[in-house]
């Protein structure tokens, strides 16, 4: 983001199609939004994060295509000491509610593109990220192989009473062939 701003004298306008262009060829293609519209909700929700890193967003006030104008400019030193940067450049920081594995994932995620939005270094972000993803891919191999274990140990109990079932059927049947058996002949 700094580069572009950079390119555009400290500040730059355009919708987040426009944006979205922009950026399209600074960043690898799975660090980039899906579409404008994913990419303004990235913008909103991490405002506070880029003003930390630096970068000043005046969000869209109204609708139409004129009004759907962002403007982004290179925020003072002031502004950018105002407010804390909820993921430094070293660390995804723990945010309430992202105690499960799939929410620090996500947590994680975002720090990587706000990273990339901000120019920052993502090497960090991207190996406490891999590492997270490792952990889930291990856990969901590991609940696989449970699942299958509990499934052979129920068709191992199955087919254990079903041979003794089978056993005592055919015993119950000697039997009643023996009580149904004319008696020997006198000789």
């Amino acid at each position: 983001m700094h580069a572009l701003l950079t390119g555009h004298a400290g500040a730059w306008s355009g919708t987040a199609s426009d944006l979205l262009e922009a950026i399209a060829g600074r960043l690898p293609a799975d660090a980039l939004p899906v579409d404008s519209t994913c990419l303004s909700g990235l913008l909103r929700r991490d405002e506070a994060d880029l003003l930390a890193a630096g970068i000043a967003l005046e969000a869209p006030t109204a609708g139409g295509r004129d009004g759907r104008q962002w403007t982004i400019r290179v925020a003072g030193d002031a502004a950018a000491a105002s407010v804390p940067a909820a993921f430094p450049p070293a660390t995804v920081a723990p945010t309430p509610g992202t105690d499960t594995l799939p929410a620090q994932i996500e947590a994680a995620r975002s720090a990587l593109h706000l990273a990339l939005i901000a120019g920052r270094d993502s090497r960090p972000t991207r190996t406490v990220l891999a590492t997270l993803q490792d952990r889930q891919a291990r856990i969901i191999a590991a609940e696989a192989d449970a699942a299958d274990r509990a499934a052979r140990a129920r068709q191992a109990a199955v087919d254990d009473r079903a041979a003794t079932i089978a056993s005592e059927a055919a015993a119950g049947l000697t039997a009643v062939r023996a009580s149904l058996a004319p008696p020997p002949a006198p000789t």
